[in-house]
C-alpha cells in the first residue's frame, strides 16, 4: 500500500473510532427509529448512561431530514432525568430523528435515532373523536381562546399544548362553564406562532391547531 493511501486509511479509521467513542457513552432507548409517529400523539423519549460521566445535564434536540440539520427541543434537562415527554409536530417528514446529547465537566457525548416517520395528519385519534364538535375561537388569538365543546361532548379532561417542534408548552384551563359548555385558556403570555391544542377526552385526543399573534 502506498504511504499516501496508508496515511488515508489510518486517518479514516481514526475517525470511526472516535465517533464509535463519543456514541458508546450514551444509548437512545427510544426512538431508534422505523417509527410511524401520529401528529398530537405523546411519545415517550427515553436514554441510558452506559458508561459513567460526570454529567451535567442532557439536551435533546430534533431533525427532519435525516441529521443534516438539527434545532433544540429540550435543553439543560436534570442529570438524573432519563425520559421526556414529547409531543409529536405536525412536520409531515420520513426522515425524522432524535439526538440526545450528555453534557459532560469534559467531553460531550451523544446517541440519535434512525430515521421515522411524521405521519402528514393524526390518524387513530382523530377518527375516533370525529363526531365530537371542539371549536377554538377566536383563532388566531392574542389574549385567550375559548374552548367550545357541544352539549353531546364529553367533559375535558386534560388540555396539552405543544409549539410547532413538539416542545411543550404550560398551560391551564380554567373550570368548565356548564351553561356554555366553554373552557378558558389564558395565551396573553405565549409567543407568536402556531400551536396544537391535544384536547383529552375519556376515549381519546382532539387535535386543534391554534395561532397566536
Amino acid at each position: 500500500m502506498k504511504p499516501y493511501h496508508s496515511i488515508k486509511f489510518l486517518f479514516l479509521i481514526f475517525s470511526m473510532m472516535v465517533t464509535m467513542s463519543a456514541m458508546a457513552h450514551v444509548n437512545l432507548k427510544s426512538p431508534k427509529g422505523g417509527e410511524t409517529l401520529d401528529p398530537g400523539a405523546t411519545v415517550k423519549i427515553e436514554w441510558e448512561e452506559t458508561i459513567a460521566q460526570v454529567t451535567q445535564n442532557w439536551d435533546l434536540y430534533f431533525s427532519t431530514d435525516g441529521g443534516k440539520t438539527y434545532e433544540a427541543l429540550k435543553l439543560d434537562i436534570n442529570v438524573k432525568t432519563l425520559a421526556y415527554d414529547w409531543i409529536v409536530p405536525s412536520t409531515a417528514t420520513k426522515e425524522a430523528r432524535i439526538r440526545v446529547v450528555e453534557d459532560n465537566a469534559g467531553d460531550d457525548y451523544s446517541d440519535e435515532s434512525g430515521d421515522f416517520t411524521i405521519a402528514g395528519t393524526s390518524t387513530a385519534s382523530e377518527k375516533v373523536l370525529e363526531h365530537i364538535d371542539i371549536t377554538l375561537y377566536p383563532n388566531p388569538a392574542t389574549n385567550y381562546v375559548h374552548i367550545n365543546t357541544s352539549q353531546s361532548a364529553l367533559p375535558i379532561e386534560d388540555v396539552l399544548v405543544s409549539e410547532n417542534l413538539g416542545r411543550k408548552v404550560s398551560a391551564q384551563i380554567s373550570v368548565r362553564e356548564h351553561i356554555t359548555n366553554e373552557y378558558y385558556l389564558a395565551v396573553s403570555n405565549w409567543p407568536p406562532g402556531i400551536y396544537f391544542i391535544s384536547i383529552v377526552v375519556s376515549n381519546g385526543v382532539v387535535v386543534r391547531k391554534l395561532v397566536i399573534q
